[in-house]
């Protein structure tokens, strides 16, 4: 009897054992599907400026939700934009899990041949591999918040959550990007889906510039983005 009771204690603590050491994480470690940044470090996480139009960004010491932050004062510009192409960044989304997008902003002037305006602020995921025809990528995106001196001032956090990365269709508030209309509205290839989308991103863009729309180079900016983070969540 004893030692059938010695034997049954050894097997349960192999088995808590076996459990332990297939933890993805352990505390104090970092959380593989899971990252944040507030740019302490500067710009070591990866974000980079805008590529499209030439613009004054900087990481600002001074300003920010807990300094510092990204910040983008330019005159004369079309829009405002971050992407990140890193495979750590790019990992929770891919992993098939539910994942929340989330940023702080604060919009400290919008304007638009000088007189204040609002802005979308969207995030855009974007597959680079096996282009669709006229077009530089396939993605998907959607409206996050918006940029508006007047009637959002202060900092803003915005969020935006995939409960169902398997999903073959646009969730709700989400668009695609690959094809046109006849009147150039965007929309998702038919033999592309959100899944295979999220399966194969390469890049996150946080931008102004909503697909299908053309925008006068007679905005003035000063905005500030600070702690970007993309997670999985729990169901």
């Amino acid at each position: 009897m004893l030692r059938t009771f010695a034997l049954s204690c050894m097997a349960a603590v192999a088995a808590v054992s076996a459990l332990a050491s297939a933890s993805p994480a352990v505390a104090g470690e970092p959380d593989p599907l899971h990252q944040r940044t507030g740019f302490d470090n500067g710009l070591s996480a990866g974000w980079l400026y805008q590529r499209q139009v030439p613009g004054v960004m900087w990481v600002d010491k001074f300003l920010g939700q807990d300094a510092p932050a990204i910040h983008h004062v330019q005159g004369f510009a079309t829009g405002s934009m971050m992407f990140q192409r890193r495979a750590s960044w790019l990992q929770p989304l891919k992993s098939g899990q539910p994942v929340r997008i989330q940023l702080d902003t604060k919009a400290r002037l919008v304007n638009y041949l000088g007189a204040p305006t609002r802005r979308e602020l969207v995030v855009e995921l974007r597959d680079y591999d096996n282009p669709p025809v006229d077009h530089p990528y396939a993605s998907v995106w959607t409206i996050v918040g918006y940029l508006d001196a007047k009637a959002l001032p202060g900092w803003r956090t915005w969020s935006v959550t995939i409960a169902d990365p398997a999903s073959l269709t646009l969730p709700e508030g989400w668009g695609g990007y690959g094809a046109e209309d006849k009147k150039g509205r965007p929309y998702l290839p038919p033999d592309r889906t959100f899944a295979d989308v999220l399966a194969g991103v390469d890049e996150i863009a946080i931008t102004t510039y909503q697909p299908g729309y053309l925008y006068g180079s007679d905005h003035d900016f000063d905005v500030l983005y600070d702690n970007i983070e993309i997670g999985v969540v729990a169901p």
